[in-house]
């Protein structure tokens, strides 16, 4: 309850996936997190961001892509998801996907893209559907690192100090209480990497139009 608004932003993925595996071919659901944006228009809000590892193995465009989202009133809210943009790959690992139907206007919480350079040192929260046994509940409980920061580069990514675990893939980092970039990739124990929003600003902005 005393969370903050924008953590519902962030809403659950489950991505029908398969891969070969000793031989044979294993179906499983990926399963990550994404966040809602806000539309320009203020209307219904039809976009989530993720990371395109995520994606990886979705080969099978017949199978659907699931988001839920817990909305403002408590409910839970269910909508097909499509990829529409991606980095394609691991060195820019974000994804666009378009809603089917789209998030009513009201009904659910949105983040505003912020494409502002953010310096080491700031202060940072992460959000997302983490893995852990713990406060995570194996990915069924959305949870956030409150009070981390930005130590570093990693290329063009930047480097935290937020905890997160698998499942959180494709989550939020944000500041301020506006979305500055998607998380990528970390070890579990306080190494936390983010996309910064500047690096797909353009692409996700001529979507969103």
């Amino acid at each position: 309850g005393e969370a903050p608004r924008w953590l519902r932003a962030v809403g659950r993925l489950a991505i029908p996936t398969s891969r070969v595996e000793n031989g044979h071919r294993r179906h499983y659901d990926e399963r990550c997190s994404g966040t809602l944006l806000a539309p320009p228009d203020g209307g219904d809000a039809q976009f989530v961001l993720s990371a395109w590892h995520c994606l990886e193995y979705y080969t099978d465009l017949s199978r659907t892509i699931r988001f839920e989202l817990t909305g403002l009133a408590g409910e839970v809210l269910e909508s097909r998801a499509r990829a529409v943009a991606s980095g394609g790959g691991m060195a820019a690992d974000w994804a666009l996907l378009q809603l089917d139907p789209p998030i009513p206007a009201g009904r659910g919480a949105t983040a505003e893209l912020d494409g502002r350079t953010v310096a080491a040192g700031t202060r940072l929260a992460m959000a997302g559907f983490s893995g852990d046994p713990g406060l995570g509940a194996g990915g069924e409980r959305l949870t956030y690192d409150p009070a981390c920061r930005v130590t570093g580069l990693s290329g063009p990514d930047r480097l935290t100090d937020c905890l997160a675990y698998k499942g959180a893939s494709g989550g939020g980092a944000f500041h301020g209480g506006r979305l500055v970039g998607v998380l990528s990739r970390g070890d579990s124990q306080g190494r936390s990497i983010y996309v910064p929003a500047a690096r797909f600003l353009p692409a996700v902005i001529r979507r969103l139009r």
